[in-house]
């Protein structure tokens, strides 16, 4: 990864991004290796760097960073910010948001896809506590993303352009959830994410509706009479672990140190949790989330997402169906899932004791 010190950007691009202009603004974005990417530098008055830069929603750092780069980012005498930068576009996190990445997300997107990211490497997530400060409006059709400050944008101003306004979002400690209308009224949640492409049901909730494999016909966003979910892409049936507990505010402050300010409780996620969602299902629509005003307003682009491929693997991967699995391989066998049912049928084959024949047909 190339990692180098440098001036400020110069001449319109400093000018765009002046003192006074607000945060945000309008830049390319593509779906890589199932991941949002945008195309920036990375800037502080001592260091430059330009990369890829993934945007994942429920991101857990404001700012998650290589860790063969994070050494080298300096900052000048006072600064406090780095800044994600491109031509009409600015986020700035602050240095206590800064953190190292904790998997190897960023090292496989630019070895897998140094195509298509034209050999400028992937070096830094934006997470959740940095995007819960904007309205995020994304269309992967259109490779568009934009930012504006949360207080800026309304409901009123996205439904002008949307088919439909969700209102009801919710923060949460780790990204927004979206109320949902599911088995005829009841009321569930969507855990809002935009990293991976697979976007699960709760497998304990689709038994319930009679649809182990994930095949649920009645969601909907918002209220019973909302906009249909159901269709537009195929669910990953998936257990949800039950939540942890949120930290009580005398656990808060008993682990916080002498000199820090106690953090407070997060709020735990509302229940019941029915889809967490994935790029499968972003892809076909033009949205725009704003927690902090409570709404998501949709436009869909397509009339389905769903492939009967990711069907097919879904509902094999989910009932550990080594027959069913093989038969998805043998119909799809250049599928985006292909690596991943390899991988399935090698565990089941090691819970099983499959013979090594048997192992070596599934690698």
């Amino acid at each position: 990864m190339c990692v180098f010190a440098a001036p400020p950007l110069a001449g319109e691009e400093r000018s765009a991004q002046g003192a006074g202009a607000a945060e945000g603004g309008d830049i390319a974005a593509r779906r890589i290796g199932d991941h949002v990417v945008i195309r920036a530098f990375l800037h502080t008055a001592a260091f430059q760097k330009e990369t890829h830069v993934v945007i994942d929603y429920a991101g857990s750092a404001g700012l998650a960073v290589h860790q063969n780069v994070l050494p080298a980012i300096a900052f000048g005498e006072g600064e406090e910010t780095l800044k994600v930068m491109g031509e009409g576009f600015r986020v700035e996190i602050g240095r206590g948001d800064i953190a190292q990445e904790s998997g190897p997300l960023l090292t496989q997107l630019t070895a897998r896809h140094a195509n298509a990211l034209e050999n400028i490497d992937a070096a830094a997530i934006i997470g959740w506590p940095t995007l819960r400060r904007f309205a995020l409006r994304l269309n992967l059709a259109d490779g568009a993303l934009a930012l504006r400050p949360a207080a800026s944008a309304d409901a009123a101003q996205a439904g002008a352009n949307a088919s439909a306004v969700v209102g009801g979002v919710r923060m949460g400690a780790n990204t927004a959830y979206v109320p949902l209308t599911y088995n005829d009224g009841v009321r569930g949640w969507l855990a809002f994410g935009t990293a991976g492409h697979h976007t699960f049901i709760n497998a304990e909730l689709a038994t319930a509706l009679a649809k182990p494999d994930g095949g649920a016909r009645d969601i909907r966003f918002g209220n019973a009479d909302g906009l249909g979910l159901s269709g537009m892409t195929a669910l990953f049936p998936q257990p949800f672990t039950a939540p942890e507990e949120p930290a009580t505010a005398a656990e808060a402050e008993e682990s916080a140190t002498a000199d820090a300010e106690p953090s407070p409780p997060s709020p735990p996620p509302p229940e019941p949790l029915l889809l967490r969602s994935g790029l499968s299902l972003w892809a076909a629509y033009q949205l725009e989330i704003n927690p902090r005003q409570g709404y998501l307003a949709l436009t869909p682009m397509v009339e389905s997402n769903h492939s009967a491929a990711d069907a097919a693997f879904y509902s094999a991967a989910a009932s550990k169906d080594a027959e069913a699995l093989r038969a998805y391989a043998a119909a799809w066998p250049e599928d985006r899932n292909i690596e991943e049912a390899a991988g399935r049928l090698f565990a089941i084959g090691l819970e099983t004791g499959a013979s090594v024949a048997e192992q070596m047909r599934a690698v």
